[in-house]
């Protein structure tokens, strides 16, 4: 059986220290949506990074299938939070 290098190791220790970190230090009650009774579907769309959900909300003009017609949409933001990498 081979061995991971100390350096991988130390990587994802730091790695997984700071998601647990994060997601403890940071959580935020999300905010409520309000149900649609004429919504037969629902459709949650997430941003990527350095963008944010109002950013986005035109895609839903693609969307011109008469499916989409009782479709209610949700367009959240994360928090902000520096990058060092991409």
């Amino acid at each position: 059986m081979k061995s991971l290098p100390a350096k991988s190791v130390a990587v994802f220790a730091v790695t997984f220290g700071i998601t647990i970190s994060f997601v403890l230090l940071h959580h935020q009650e999300p905010s409520p949506v309000k149900p649609d009774p004429m919504a037969r579907s629902f459709i949650l769309w997430l941003h990527g990074l350095g963008d944010s959900g109002p950013a986005n909300e035109p895609i839903k003009s693609l969307f011109t299938s008469p499916q989409f017609r009782n479709t209610k949409w949700s367009f959240p933001s994360a928090p902000s939070n520096p990058v060092t990498c991409n």
